[in-house]
């Protein structure tokens, strides 16, 4: 889940705009509202370094981890958060840090044992860059180990199916000295990384999406052509599928068979494909998912989607954009219909999206959202 080019994002909320003008249709609802069914309450959140990940073994348990080390705990369901591990927070610097890297990615098997992966560890004033760092706890993120893996630059992500077995994503030197997607398994805890060879494939994303019983991550054929990678073996064998029309960016998956995908992103609201199929055939839709939604369905029928929506305004030097009004959206039966209303930007839905399970979501953005299924 993670950087869009700027000019991508000025196009799409320029479309969203053009798109959205009746707000005055709809009456703003309240943030806790505005979804039927659905309890939404807000937790206190420190204000920190920019937040890249975030993770929850069980309901209650949830971790946080993002720019120059910084790793957060709650375990009151996102209530409250207390800081594990930083380098620089409004209280300072720590001289005692474990990291300064900017951290990218968590996984938990249990709410004891996980994993964090991010960038290497610059000093600006020795002009010296470390490989990536690499960190595992296993007594719930109190104690870190910390290594480097030679010769990666970043880790963006990270799976686990067993405290030795993982795979991750990422970020590699090639001999010219550019960088390129790898994906790489570890059978040792993350000590000693091997890389998945995918003849004839470019990466193409900054994490895996992982439905109920595959991992997918999309990627470039040998002809430039948009592909989706499959494995149902947890990542020893993949395969391509076909994607739609590219570039494709968001992609959201409710099981292994149904997901949808944002593609041909000037089409806007249009572009949206949908897959019955797991991935093997896609069908343009009308589907109201954009490349910066907070989606989630509980079930192949009941979902949510909410948009953030922009107005440009304009300076004495370029327009800009800025939060104007949220939509939302739900659906009872598979986004056939939706039913529609209007947030106020002061709810502050936007950011990183995590469902430990198929009733509860977080979001985190600028303040920390609990959904849960009434």
């Amino acid at each position: 889940m993670r950087n869009l080019k700027f000019q991508l994002l000025i196009t799409t909320l320029s479309l969203l705009l053009f798109s959205c003008k009746d707000e005055g249709v709809f009456p703003v609802s309240p943030c806790d509202e505005v979804l039927e069914g659905w309890s939404i309450s807000s937790g206190s959140f420190p204000k920190v370094q920019r937040q890249n990940d975030l993770f929850f073994p069980k309901d209650q348990i949830g971790f946080s981890v993002g720019n120059r080390g910084t790793i957060l705990k709650t375990i009151n369901g996102g209530q409250d958060w207390k800081f594990l591990e930083y380098y620089y927070n409004d209280s300072g610097f720590n001289e005692n840090a474990l990291t300064k890297a900017n951290l990218s990615t968590c996984y938990f098997l249990t709410e004891l044992v996980g994993f964090v992966g991010g960038e290497g560890e610059i000093d600006y004033f020795a002009k010296t860059h470390t490989d990536a760092v690499f960190l595992k706890t296993t007594d719930g993120g109190n104690n870190w180990v910390k290594t480097y893996l030679e010769d990666v630059h970043s880790i963006y992500d990270l799976i686990f199916f067993t405290e030795s077995h993982g795979i991750g994503l990422f970020k590699v030197p090639n001999p010219d000295h550019n960088l390129k997607f790898q994906i790489r398994t570890t059978h040792d805890g993350g000590n000693e990384w091997t890389e998945i060879q995918l003849p004839g494939v470019k990466l193409a994303s900054y994490q895996f999406i992982a439905t109920t019983s595959r991992i997918l991550v999309k990627a470039k054929d040998n002809l430039d052509k948009a592909i989706l990678m499959s494995s149902s073996d947890n990542g020893r064998t993949w395969f391509s599928q076909p994607l739609p029309q590219g570039p494709c960016g968001r992609l959201y998956f409710i099981n292994d068979d149904i997901g949808f995908a944002n593609c041909v992103p000037d089409k806007y609201p249009n572009g949206i494909y949908q897959t019955r199929d797991g991935g093997h055939s896609w069908e343009e839709i009308d589907f109201p998912q954009s490349h910066y939604s907070i989606v989630h369905f509980n079930t192949s029928e009941e979902g949510f989607i909410i948009n953030p929506v922009y107005e440009e305004v304009e300076d004495q030097f370029e327009p800009y954009s800025v939060l104007s009004f949220y939509e939302v959206f739900q659906t009872f039966d598979g986004g056939k219909e939706w039913r529609k209303s209007v947030a106020s930007k002061d709810c502050r839905f936007s950011g990183l999206q995590y469902s430990p399970s198929n009733t509860i979501v977080y979001s985190l953005g600028n303040a920390i959202y609990k959904f849960e299924k009434r």
